[in-house]
């Protein structure tokens, strides 16, 4: 049974799904094996703004991965500055290929070198062709008798008979430790081995065992998987629980801690991929409401489905020819809030620097331009600021703007989006205050889209959304060319079904939450995305974050949320849609 490393197809997959669930790193199962993604080969591509604005947004997570594991290991080690923390420092600017020669040694001097670590240069765009694969995890285990090998060279093996029991119940285990801090990965081992260093099989180490240390361990799994353990196959004693500490983690902290390695399954979602994405329209010009030549608008529909849409807070719609996305894949991190994504870094050996691949799809197609009333929106988040706003300077300035926000709407709307780009270009991640104005356009953005694809007949990842912060606008667009079934026919002849049916979707919320949840307002997590990065440029947003459903009702003329729970569904006075469709 010859298993080696070999390059294979993205198995069926399109592009997009390839580099947005096959991504490097990531685990998955096909012909009843498991299998991990090792590399992408494919063309480099060149694009000086994206490779821009990609260095920028790895220099700002490798500063952050940074000054969280300096904070950790100096909390431990109680040395918070001097000699400790230079050093490492020194190890991070090493790690990352930077050159500290010149007696630029000092912590300070470290410190303000490392938030510009990127060059674009360093970015490497990718469009990958084929993935490069390995059986992984390499473990075989006997269903029968627990015996159990790590095998590095898998060509080693030619048989699946177990030297145990002598039965053919050899078989790849489909389980692996994930860290749900860094997400680092590593194969099933007793805790401090290394499957190159102390494999393909593993001895009892357990003081005082009967075995005198000439046992080996079979890997006894249970459920759930946490019960599993190591059994001493001379003595059937248990040696420990099968558990393991991140190496990455420990080194960067000094502290082993088993906690934050999980025993995961290869089929399980436990990572999800770093994301940048941004839209061109006219061959290269960044997507922006000047840029953009409508090739339809609200005005030519007819004229009940034009009442139909404004009443819900939208002044325009345009539909868009020529619409260029790009989605690139730079990383991956677990899911969670307090994680140090990974980057795909690779140091070359001739210039002794990494480089830092970004693999990259490319699309073409339509999109609908959707253009909301600057009035209701300000009034709506204008009144959640002034009792929810993070100061008191910014509680009191809402106050003020709504004093005037029916005289000068857009003077009040221009204060809200100084205020959203300058919170949210302050966070290298999802910043949690004063971010009102964009948790409503998030949330329009969200529903219009989820119901895009319902309206269409079309695949969830068909459609992707953009907030345009300084618009006061919308974007729903097609990762993919559809032709006349795509957003030209939402916009032309399901505007008002779908417009409806999506407010009818959000109030309609099983679960009658306040911030969005799976039931109303989340989409799945690669094609959330929505920040330009000619608005806020060199920051990241976690998927499905920054959504209220409580400010979308408001902003729709919806029952209030905590009214909601009494009501009915007939209590609500929502246009039903044309076409006769279902309530959820």
């Amino acid at each position: 049974m010859a298993i080696e490393e070999t390059t294979k197809n993205y198995l069926r997959l399109t592009d997009w799904q390839a580099v947005t669930k096959r991504f490097p790193s990531s685990t998955f199962d096909s012909e009843q094996k498991s299998f991990r993604v090792m590399a992408f080969i494919g063309r480099t591509y060149e694009n000086e703004q994206i490779q821009r604005n990609l260095a920028n947004i790895i220099s700002r997570i490798e500063s952050r991965n940074s000054g969280i594991s300096i904070q950790r290991r100096s909390s431990m080690t109680g040395q918070p500055s001097g000699p400790t923390r230079t050093n490492v420092l020194e190890e991070l600017a090493e790690e990352l290929g930077i050159d500290t020669a010149g007696g630029e040694d000092s912590s300070s001097t470290l410190v303000q070198k490392l938030p510009s670590l990127v060059l674009p240069q360093q970015v490497k765009l990718i469009l990958p062709d084929e993935a490069k694969i390995m059986l992984y995890p390499r473990g075989l285990r006997c269903s029968t008798c627990s015996y159990y090998i790590l095998q590095v060279d898998m060509g080693k093996h030619t048989t699946l008979q177990c030297p145990g029991c002598g039965k053919d119940k050899l078989r790849q285990i489909s389980n692996l430790f994930f860290c749900k801090k860094c997400g680092n990965q590593h194969e099933i081992t007793p805790p401090f081995t290394e499957p190159e260093r102390d494999g393909p099989r593993f001895r009892c180490t357990k003081d005082g065992c009967a075995c005198a240390g000439t046992g080996h361990l079979k890997l006894k799994l249970e459920r759930p998987l946490s019960r599993s353990k190591w059994i001493c196959d001379k003595t059937g004693n248990e040696v420990s629980r099968v558990i393991y500490s991140c190496p990455s983690c420990a080194r960067w902290t000094g502290v082993r801690d088993p906690a934050h390695m999980k025993l995961v399954s290869t089929t399980e979602s436990y990572m999800k991929p770093m994301t940048f994405s941004t839209v061109y329209v006219s061959g290269n010009l960044e997507f922006s409401l000047e840029n953009a030549v409508p090739t339809w608008t609200l005005n030519e529909a007819p004229s009940d489905v034009g009442q139909t849409i404004r009443e819900y807070g939208i002044r325009d719609v345009h539909l868009i020819d020529d619409i260029e996305s790009f989605t690139v894949v730079y990383g991956y991190a677990p899911y969670g809030d307090e994680v140090q994504p990974k980057t795909f870094k690779y140091r070359n050996p001739d210039t002794r620097t990494f480089e830092y691949h970004a693999y990259t799809t490319m699309s073409k197609g339509k999109a609908i331009l959707v253009l909301l009333d600057k009035g209701r929106v300000c009034r709506v988040v204008l009144e959640d600021l002034a009792k929810e706003g993070a100061d008191e300077y910014t509680r009191n300035m809402a106050k003020e703007y709504l004093k005037t926000v029916n005289e000068d709407p857009a003077a009040a709307y221009t204060w809200l989006a100084g205020l959203t780009r300058n919170v949210m270009t302050a966070h290298t991640a999802t910043p949690a205050a004063n971010t009102s104005l964009f948790k409503l356009l998030h949330s329009v953005e969200h529903a219009l889209t989820h119901h895009a694809s319902l309206r269409t007949g079309l695949d969830e990842s068909t459609f992707v959304g953009k907030v345009l912060v300084d618009d006061c606008a919308v974007l729903i667009y097609e990762r993919a060319q559809v032709e006349a079934g795509g957003v030209e026919y939402l916009a032309r002849h399901l505007l008002a079904p779908w417009i409806s049916g999506a407010v009818r979707h959000v109030r309609d919320c099983r679960y009658e939450c306040a911030e969005g949840c799976v039931k109303c307002l989340y989409i799945q997590d690669p094609m959330c995305h929505p920040l330009l990065p000619r608005e806020i440029p060199d920051t990241y947003l976690l998927p499905n974050a920054l959504l209220s459903r409580k400010l979308l009702v408001d902003f729709w003329g919806l029952v209030g949320i905590a009214t909601v729970v009494e009501k009915k569904v007939t209590d609500f006075d929502v246009p039903s849609d044309t076409d006769g469709e279902e309530e959820d």
